[in-house]
This record gives C-alpha cells, structure tokens and sequence, in this order.
C-alpha cells in the first residue's frame, strides 16, 4: 500500500512534519536552509536543465560561491511567452519520467500554458504545504472538512482491484471530508448541501474564494448561520474584504485564512490566524518589483527553491504585492506581504435562474489550437459572447471547437442561452492589470458582486 500511494502521489506526513519544523526556524537557520536550496538549485540547473544552465554560465553563477537566492537576481525574468518557446529545454533532462507528469494552467491570465510537475515537489509543495496553511486556521490532521471544490474523479483511479485498492488509500491518506461541488451552485443545489452540511458537522471549511462567498450569501439570504466552523481556508482567486465579512457572518467566530498559489508555483503564500500574509520563505524567494509610475505597487517575481524538475526561476507571475516591514503579533518568522487582487471567476445565472461557477466555461476553452486569448460575457441571461484573441493556428477545426462549446452550453447550462463568438485583437484588462476570463453583467440575489 505504501508503495502504491508513494507512486500517486498521496500527501507525505513526513513533508508536512518538516514544513512545520521550519516555519519555527530562527532566522539564521532559514538563511541557511535557503541558500542550501537555492545551490541545489543552481547545481541541478547547471547540469541538467539546458535553458537555465547556459543563463547560469553566461552569467558566472557557479553553485559553491551562491549565498542566498538574491544571487539569482543576475537572471532575465521567465514569463509564459518563454515556458511556451523553450518548451523542454525548461525541463531536468536526467528526471526519470516517472518523477513528473504533465501538468497545464490558465492561470489569471486565461491562456494555457503547458509544463511539467514533479512528483516529490508536487507532495511538498502542494499537499504538504496545504496541511501546514490549513493548520493556521486550527485544522490538524484527521479533522473534519467540507471542501467546495471540483468533484473528484474517482474513475481515474483505474477500474478492477488496483482502482479499489487506489480508493481505499484515498480514503485513508486524505483528510475526513465531503465534497460540495464548485460546478453545482444553483440556490436548489446549494439547498441541497444545507442537510449534509448538518448532518457532516465539518469545524473546517476549505474552497474558492467564489464559491464560498456564494454560499455564504445563499445561507445570509435565509437567515441561516453554520455554527461550529472554527476554520475557513480560501484559495483560488482573491478573498476581497466585503466577502471575507459576509463568510464571517454566516460562520461567527471562525478563522479565515486567504491561501496564495498558482498551478505553476503553489504555496507561496498563507495569511496567520491575525490575517497577515506571510511568505512562505522555505518554499519560494518573492522579490517585489517596483512598477514605475505608480508609487507603492510592486510586481510578483518569484522562485520556486524546491522545483529542480522543470524549474521556475525569477517568475513574472503576473500578480501584484507589497512588502510589510512590521513584524506580525502571530510570531511566525515569515516575511509579511500585502497581497493584491489576482484571478477573478464570475459565476453566470441562466435564464432559468441556474448558477454556474465561472471554472465550468474556463474548462470548455481548455487547450484550444488558435486561441491566444479569450474572454466570455453574459450581457443578459440569455446573450453570451465569447471573445477570441487568434492566432495563426486558427483554423477549421478550432471553428469546429468552437461551435462545440455552443452546444456544451445549451447542454450543460441552458437551451435558451445563445453563445455568439466575435474575434477580437484583444482583450481589455481589469485596472490591477488581470484578465478577466468569466464575466457576467447579470446578477442574481444568491450571486455576490465581482470585483471592480
């Protein structure tokens, strides 16, 4: 059993046990374990990894004289334009490929982008940095939690023994928990979780920041509270302040805490039980970018220390964030950063009053030949237009897809809804400087207010 959970990368304990060992670091101790990291780092990149070991020689970083992942400020930025031309050359040539798997992200920008996740750093990074950020909010292992999350697939798992098998280790790694679906939240479907929410009892809640504002607003709207929630984790796009207080409302005396990540690079950051973000500093080097022309706001670069399969190093991740020079009261030795608006998903109502979170039509555009961009928008709860930003590969069969998300749409969300695709030259961007992907012009009293 072990060795079938190691080989699908089930959350290691013995990762969560040593993030927790080092967020307790002095600070000479986490000195020294970033500048371990980032030699490891430069070592492996100078043998094995082609695009950043001619970087690393052209700029004369040699692994033994690196002090600190500050040395890797000598490189260019890496952005999608570059992961999508270097393709391979990006990846450890001498990792097995049974150590990493392929891996792809919209990411807040709504263009795919396509690379590969290691296996071990996925379990570090992903699963055990989860449990140590669930843990700010009270959760340890073994507790209760209602995930609002996309529907496991438990298919995937493979059919016969080996699928059970897969199951029953499932059952047994992961976290006590149930599943609300992100893609079923129509107020009937949301009346529906009310008697397994109660029946569950979870202390903790984990979920986009969407969906659990939606449901707050849904339980706010009937007057309805969840007592006994003394956590609430949110991920996935920007917890904005008004929606943190309705969450609150409806779970009194619970601990919120914002989770920051990306696909490409997961756990940068966590809040702490007083509501400072902190960097994870074991786990990533943030620099923070000055953007001229507008004093105070800073850019996002950022290395992941522990990536060696498929590396990302000095990210423009697109996201924007400030240091904080104050020391947090929680005590954690973690820089504090002020974190600022990143992926923005509107849910869309249809004309019989269905909601669907904004994650469904980003799926419909999953990987699509031709599409450097796109953006849909619901002007009524009938009239839905897809804008698309072409490229040269745009050609019959990207037409073909297209028309095969109208139909999806009148399928899965509703017949009476017409989808017009426009081409477009481009797609305007939010004043934060985010593309909006999902947006919806129409409002229902169970959908909160996007972000302006």
């Amino acid at each position: 059993m072990r060795a079938l959970a190691l080989r699908d990368g089930y959350p290691s304990f013995a990762d969560y046990r040593t993030l927790l060992r080092q967020e307790r670091m002095s600070r000479d101790e986490l000195e020294a374990l970033r500048r371990a990291k980032t030699r490891r780092l430069v070592e492996t990149c100078l043998r094995d990894v082609p695009y950043y070991g001619d970087l690393m020689r052209a700029a004369g970083l040699r692994a033994e004289a690196v002090r600190g992942p500050e040395d890797l400020g000598v490189l260019p930025l890496l952005d999608k334009p570059i992961i999508r031309r270097e393709g391979r050359r990006l990846l450890n040539q001498s990792a097995p490929p049974s150590s990493y798997y392929a891996h792809t992200t919209s990411g807040s920008t709504g263009m795919p982008l396509d690379f590969f996740r290691g296996r071990d750093y996925d379990r570090l990074a992903v699963m055990a940095g989860n449990m140590r950020a669930w843990g700010r909010m009270g959760w340890r292992p073994g507790d209760i939690m209602a995930r609002f999350w996309s529907p496991r697939h438990d298919e995937e798992l493979g059919p016969g023994a080996v699928g059970r098998m897969r199951r029953r280790i499932r059952r047994w790694l992961e976290p006590r928990d149930e599943v609300f679906s992100a893609y079923t939240t129509a107020p009937a479907e949301m009346e529906a979780w009310i008697p397994r929410i109660r029946e569950l009892r979870p202390p903790f809640l984990y979920g986009y920041a969407t969906i659990l504002t939606l449901f707050a607003n849904f339980l706010a709207g009937k007057g309805l509270r969840l007592l006994g929630v003394r956590g609430i984790a949110s991920t996935g796009e920007s917890l904005l302040p008004d929606h943190r207080r309705l969450i609150l409302e409806v779970c009194p005396g619970a601990v919120v805490v914002d989770i920051y990540g990306s696909r490409e690079i997961p756990g940068i950051a966590s809040e702490c039980r007083v509501g400072s973000m902190h960097i994870n500093a074991d786990l990533v080097h943030v620099e923070h970018l000055p953007i001229t022309g507008e004093p105070g706001r800073h850019r996002l670069v950022i290395t992941a220390l522990d990536n060696t399969v498929h590396p990302f190093i000095r990210y423009d991740i697109g996201d924007y964030g400030s240091p904080l020079d104050a020391p947090c009261a929680c005590g954690l030795a973690f820089p504090v950063m002020r974190w600022e608006v990143a992926k923005i998903l509107d849910s869309l109502v249809s004309p019989e009053g269905r909601i669907m979170y904004g994650g469904w039509f980003e799926g419909l555009m999953y990987r699509v030949r031709g599409v450097h961009a796109y953006q849909f928008r619901q002007t009524t709860p009938t009239d839905l237009t897809l804008y698309v930003v072409p490229t040269l590969e745009f050609d019959d069969a990207t037409r073909r897809h297209l028309e095969g998300v109208g139909e999806e749409i009148r399928k899965e969300f509703s017949p009476r809804v017409v989808l017009r695709v426009e081409r477009v030259d481009s797609i305007p961007l939010t004043a934060t400087g985010k593309h909006r992907f999902v947006v919806s012009d129409v409002r229902h009293p169970a959908v909160p207010e996007p972000p302006a």
